[in-house]
């Protein structure tokens, strides 16, 4: 299934962030949730699952367009599951978003299942005009709970005013023959974000193993990742280096 999810906001004369444009495929759907703050400045939008997904095979589009000024907080109702197909083919997200300056944009949605079997790619690219904000968090769970994980690739990629800020890639996965479900170690749990945050990098590490890192880019742009084995001690590590839910 190819399907194709667009929202595009603006500022009104008040000052409010409003809709301009939203259109929606299954399977994911974006509802706006509500206004937040004295002339709503941020407008709060969810993404809603319409139906089972992603499945092997499909192709999702989801295309963000914040104009200067507005502002966004993105979040989802729900857990995503990376499901199998019987051909054995491979499901993407491609997330675009553009950032205009003065704009700000906060995501993170629930994560998303690897489910055994499964191959799924999550492709983020963020335009962002000088003085525009952003912070985008995804988060892997790998496998149901006792179960091998399917591969999942994560891509981000930041662009400031045309300049190249972040360009990463992130393999998870395994197989019952693999001593590793990824670059990451043993963890089930594994979360990636960046974002504007200024200080010098950092290390934490907590129980059963998990860690997180921080790692300053200049200019008041950071990245985060942290791995364990479940999200709620990851939140925590991640918090102490100010990546805080």
């Amino acid at each position: 299934m190819d399907s194709a999810t667009r929202l595009r906001v603006g500022v009104d004369a008040e000052g409010a962030t409003r809709a301009v444009e939203l259109r929606c495929e299954v399977p994911q759907l974006l509802r706006v949730t509500e206004a937040v703050g004295r002339g709503f400045p941020t407008l709060q939008v969810h993404l809603v699952g319409g139906a089972a997904g992603p499945l092997g095979g499909d192709r999702w589009a989801l295309d963000l367009d914040l104009a200067a000024g507005s502002r966004v907080c993105l979040r989802s109702v729900a857990a995503s599951m990376a499901q199998p197909d019987p051909h054995g083919r491979s499901s993407e997200a491609a997330v675009r978003v553009r950032v205009g300056a003065g704009a700000v944009l906060d995501a993170w949605p629930e994560p998303i299942v690897s489910v055994r079997g499964s191959h799924h790619t999550l492709d983020v690219a963020l335009e962002v005009e000088r003085d525009g904000d952003v912070r985008w968090v995804d988060e892997v769970i790998l496998g149901r709970h006792g179960e091998v994980p399917g591969t999942v690739v994560l891509r981000q990629r930041l662009t400031e005013a045309g300049r190249v800020r972040v360009m990463s890639e992130v393999r998870l996965g395994g197989d019952p023959g693999a001593a590793s479900f990824g670059q990451h170690g043993p963890f089930r749990a594994v979360i990636t974000a960046v974002g504007r945050f200024d200080g010098p990098s950092g290390v934490v590490l907590g129980d059963g193993g998990a860690r997180a890192v921080r790692c300053a880019l200049g200019e008041g742009w950071s990245t985060w990742t942290g791995v364990g084995d479940g999200r709620a001690p990851v939140w925590r590590l991640l918090a102490a280096l100010g990546l805080e839910r």
